[in-house]
């Protein structure tokens, strides 16, 4: 049972791996963690940490918090909407267990768990969002401000999210519909959470027309991370990402 469980988590860590890096990177590592190489593989000038347990793989900290804010982001979004069945499994990554490699390091910058546990704990509780909207407010300035602390290059991160929102999309829809609903609201959060990033690049022409083009960007999402009946095709998307990574 150990082993099919290893073999498990395995593949959903190459799954991630997918993702963000390149086909040579990833066979880098899966020779590597074949091989059972003890410490830390470097992989290209942004660094991947795996260790000798690839369940212990480790983004570098402002990609993860990138990552965790993307979900908290549409999770509280799908909160307000009062839609908290959809909201569940997205507040869940700064608290459950399953996540705690996302969150590995976050406590020195402030990151204020016991906020999101009150958050979770509410939804819980079928609490409103009305009834706690000081609590959701608190829970998304605690991630702007962990942002502002672990600082780290722009560019890159937005990079990041809208390759990772472009993958979660194209998951999401098939036969001109969607098909994965959880992937389509990843996506959208991982476009806010792109924006926030864009109005703080240090160039404030360049941030001002990277805005302006995410800005675009998302109104694809016509209903926020509600379901649409008519959602727009991924090569739609793409395209639009493409846009915003010319400005970069």
């Amino acid at each position: 049972m150990q082993l099919v469980m290893n073999c498990i988590k395995f593949f959903q860590d190459i799954y991630i791996l997918m993702k963000v890096f390149s086909a040579k990177n990833i066979l880098i590592v899966l020779i590597s963690s074949f091989l059972n190489i003890k410490g830390l593989i470097f992989v290209n000038a942004n660094a991947v940490e795996i260790n000798s347990h690839l369940s212990e793989r480790i983004l570098p900290m402002n990609f993860r918090l990138a990552f965790m804010s993307g979900h908290v982001e549409v999770g509280i979004e799908l909160y307000k909407l009062n839609e908290l069945k959809m909201a569940a499994p997205h507040l869940l990554h700064p608290v459950s267990e399953t996540h705690i490699e996302e969150r590995k390091g976050l406590d020195k910058l402030g990151f204020k768990e016991d906020v999101f546990r009150q958050v979770s704990n509410s939804l819980d509780n079928n609490q409103t969002a009305s009834e706690i909207d000081s609590l959701l407010l608190e829970a998304s300035n605690n991630l702007s401000e962990m942002a502002e602390k672990i600082g780290g290059e722009r560019k890159e991160i937005i990079r990041f999210l809208l390759k990772l929102a472009y993958e979660e999309y194209d998951l999401s829809f098939s036969e001109n519909k969607i098909v994965n609903l959880a992937e389509y609201q990843d996506a959208w959060g991982f476009i806010k959470v792109a924006s926030y990033h864009a109005k703080n690049i240090s160039d404030q022409k360049v941030a001002k027309v990277v805005d302006r083009e995410i800005k675009k960007l998302r109104k694809y999402w016509i209903k926020g991370p509600l379901p649409v009946e008519t959602p727009v095709k991924p090569s739609t998307i793409k395209n639009a990402i493409e846009s915003v990574l010319k400005q970069l």
